[in-house]
């Protein structure tokens, strides 16, 4: 493996367009254009008439996974790198969320996985920290354990999801766990560490490293 630092790599626009080619040749799934899919329109118009968030909110800011089809409101490998130096970075981490989602519901199945995110706060609270969990990972990588997580923040974000602040808190509870263990690691100048990191994380890491190759 090589031994060059991750803060050292480009994340370009290729190198999205690279991970998640990967993550759906891998877990067998579809990336859709979220502006383009009536079910998507049909779901952002349920959410907006029980004030849950604006229709445009859902279908321009949130990616969404449905079964093995996930629906992005941008096209990988597009965004404007000059203004937003992280745009690909945060397509590269979404790919990595949103896999771990695919993962979830293929553990339990999907019809309890759906039924279980749609009628259960605590349970969507916990399936989306574990997934967003994996954001903390990637970042630690790309610093070599040096990234500062605002754990508090990254919670709040299920603020929009219409969870309870009973579940917020266990969804920091589990940030906190993970940073701590990962930030903690001495190995970091490894690039990278499958005791310490989910599987998602681990084949996108190896996909960045053997593109930098």
């Amino acid at each position: 493996m090589s031994d060059v630092r991750p803060s050292d790599i480009s994340m370009s626009s290729g190198v999205a367009k690279r991970v998640w080619f990967s993550l759906v040749d891998e877990y067998r799934t579809r990336v859709l254009p979220k502006d383009k899919s009536l079910l998507m329109w049909f779901i952002g118009l349920f959410l907006s008439v029980f004030k849950f968030m604006p229709l445009d909110t859902f279908r321009s800011r949130y990616t969404t996974t449905i079964a093995d089809r996930i629906y992005t409101p941008y096209k990988v490998g597009e965004g404007d790198a000059i203004r937003d130096p992280d745009v690909f970075w945060r397509q590269i981490k979404l790919g990595v969320h949103e896999h771990t989602h695919i993962l979830q519901y293929r553990s339990i199945g999907y019809l309890l996985f759906a039924y279980r995110y749609a009628t259960s706060t605590r349970a969507r609270a916990m399936y989306e920290a574990e997934a967003y969990a994996t954001g903390i990972e990637m970042d630690l990588w790309r610093t070599s354990g040096a990234a500062i997580i605002d754990t508090g923040a990254l919670a709040a974000r299920l603020v929009a999801y219409g969870c309870k602040p009973s579940d917020i808190e266990s969804a920091k509870a589990l940030y906190d766990i993970a940073y701590a263990r990962l930030r903690g690691a001495k190995k970091w100048k490894d690039p990278v560490l499958p005791a310490r990191l989910s599987p998602v994380a681990l084949l996108t890491i190896k996909t960045i490293l053997t593109s930098h190759s």
